[in-house]
């Protein structure tokens, strides 16, 4: 038994620390795998064909659009849950010959893998390009309706960290 020596009023006293059992770190470190993979498989069947891909990065082209998703995994270890939080951002080509305004997009969705994709959270804005006027906006984090990315980011922070 582990324990550290304690010298109280010239009494010796062993007292015993806490371990982590093998078992406990051999079972988080196979699930962190399990969503790491599962993340990875969900991230790949919910692209589209023809994007380029790269490790968590899928880079694609439309005729007018351009646009980058990546993705990060994380398992919640507390709630025994496994996140992929999944962000998406489109612009226009600079080829784009169209002379109606430019709208730039950022979203941003958060589900567990674990429950088959259950969505936890959701951001979508659409701004125009020239006036940073925005166009569109969502976000949701549970039933939770938030005002602004900064907000979203913060409550999303409790899935992502523990």
């Amino acid at each position: 038994m582990e324990g550290i020596l304690i010298l109280l009023a010239g009494l010796f006293l062993l007292v015993p620390l806490p371990t982590v059992s093998q078992t406990n770190v051999q079972s988080t470190l196979h699930l962190q795998e399990r969503c790491a993979e599962g993340a990875r498989k969900h991230f790949y069947e919910h692209i589209e064909e023809g994007r380029l891909n790269n490790n968590n990065v899928s880079l694609f082209f439309t005729d007018d659009i351009k646009s980058i998703m990546e993705y990060t995994s994380h398992y919640n270890k507390k709630g025994d849950m496994c996140f992929i939080r999944i962000d998406q951002r489109s612009s226009p080509r600079s080829s784009r010959k169209d002379t109606r305004p430019i709208a730039l997009s950022h979203s941003i969705g958060l589900f567990n893998v674990f429950e088959e994709g259950k969505k936890y959270a959701d951001f979508f804005k659409t701004s125009d390009e020239k006036t940073s006027r925005i166009i569109q906006f969502d976000c949701t984090v549970g039933n939770m309706a938030c005002k602004s990315l900064q907000e979203f980011e913060a409550l999303i922070k409790p899935y992502m960290e523990e």
